[in-house]
């Protein structure tokens, strides 16, 4: 498939009509056309409807005089700075500034294999006045010179490829490469402004509003990997998306597995097979859950827990499968000597410090010792202090068994 679009220029005599052979015909980067009559000294700036694709350090030229040339020190969307002259330097209305420098290339075919020589920026005519060759797509200046005619500037001719559908990029790959860029002349500061819109016949599929946001519903049929913080205005259907950095939503459903890092939504929830590796924020909304399951983090093993003396001096303490920080239960044998009133059982935290001390909700589920009351607890960050303290008799028996259930929330 052709990469570049075909140039080609007719010269012919500007009394006669009949073809130019020998002509030459230069190419140059897409120029900018003054806007308004202005007369700047050196280093000052030129008003133009737009700079075109003249840069910073070019050296330019005016209209056709191609033997003098300008400095450019800086370019803004609608002013180019030029400097290298004595005097005032005067410009009419619509004069065209070119760049003479970082000339584009003429290729012999479409896919660039090899630059047209000695000058790879210049053609000459054929017997039939023909000028023709490769070049990539986009918008040029050139200038037709030669015997039996008037030197000419033609400005702003666009090459098109073969294909309109598929543009592709002559950019030259480095850190700071960009393959294609699209911009705008006039900001786009006022709310509901889009920066892109694309349409299925005449209906909006998908837009980037002003500040670079994505709106609509987004469908991923893949896998949608996404690096930094995440912003969705309304809803996520996707495959399997990872999100490493944080994900905010007004609205936030999942049609298959969602990875990320913290969640922030501030509307409705529907998640499918979901895991989140840090924290699920939930802002003013109703979330309606179908079963809960506090199954993430590391299980804890018998010696998490640590008993007062108050336990006896051989109690033990056994945990349940798969008990950890969010939900547990634990077994208590209270046996060997120095038996005594108000025994405590101290977990430190598996999966580290919450932000604050968490709550728990503890019940005793249980075993062969005699408890009328509920658990009396602590927290702080890293811990989670339980105290047998009971109505009828807060002094543990020996051989007993108290089992303990809750699950902590922070």
């Amino acid at each position: 498939m052709p990469q570049l679009g075909r140039f080609t220029h007719t010269a012919s005599s500007s009394t006669t009509g009949l073809p130019i052979s020998g002509a030459s015909v230069t190419l140059y980067k897409e120029g900018s056309t003054v806007n308004g009559a202005q007369a700047i000294t050196t280093g000052q700036a030129v008003t133009v409807r737009h700079r075109g694709k003249i840069v910073a350090t070019d050296n330019a030229f005016l209209n056709t005089t191609t033997g003098t040339l300008y400095a450019v020190d800086s370019v803004t969307a609608t002013t180019i700075t030029l400097s290298g002259f004595a005097g005032t330097l005067s410009l009419a209305n619509g004069d065209r500034i070119i760049a003479a420098t970082n000339t584009p290339s003429f290729y012999t075919d479409d896919q660039g294999g090899a630059a047209v020589s000695p000058t790879a920026n210049i053609l000459t005519t054929s017997s039939v006045g023909l000028a023709a060759a490769y070049v990539n797509t986009g918008a040029y200046d050139y200038i037709v010179s030669g015997s039996g005619l008037n030197t000419e500037l033609y400005q702003g001719m666009v090459v098109s490829g073969e294909a309109p559908s598929v543009i592709y990029s002559g950019e030259t790959d480095s850190a700071s490469a960009v393959a294609h860029k699209l911009d705008t002349i006039n900001a786009m500061s006022t709310s509901g402004s889009k920066l892109l819109s694309l349409l299925n016949n005449t209906t909006e599929k998908f837009y980037v509003d002003k500040d670079g946001k994505l709106g609509l519903n987004i469908g991923i049929l893949g896998t949608l990997a996404v690096a930094g913080a995440t912003t969705l205005s309304s809803t996520l259907a996707a495959g399997t998306t990872t999100i490493t950095g944080t994900l905010t939503a007004s609205d936030l459903t999942t049609a298959g597995a969602l990875t990320a890092g913290t969640v922030s939504v501030s509307g409705a929830i529907s998640l499918a097979a979901t895991t989140i590796t840090s924290t699920l924020l939930v802002g003013n909304a109703k979330t309606s859950l179908y079963r809960l399951y506090c199954d993430q983090g590391t299980s804890h093993v018998n010696g998490d827990w640590v008993l007062s003396a108050g336990w006896g001096s051989t109690a033990t303490a056994t945990v349940a499968a798969s008990s950890k920080d969010n939900r547990f239960m634990v077994t208590i044998l209270c046996q060997g000597s120095g038996i005594a009133a108000n025994p405590t059982a101290t977990l430190t935290f598996k999966n580290g410090t919450f932000t604050s001390a968490p709550f728990a909700v503890l019940n005793w589920s249980g075993g062969t010792g005699n408890v009328q009351t509920s658990p009396l607890w602590t927290t702080t960050a890293t811990t989670l202090v339980v105290t047998h303290k009971d109505s009828v008799d807060n002094v543990p028996s020996s051989g007993d068994t108290y089992i303990l259930g809750g699950i902590v929330i922070g």
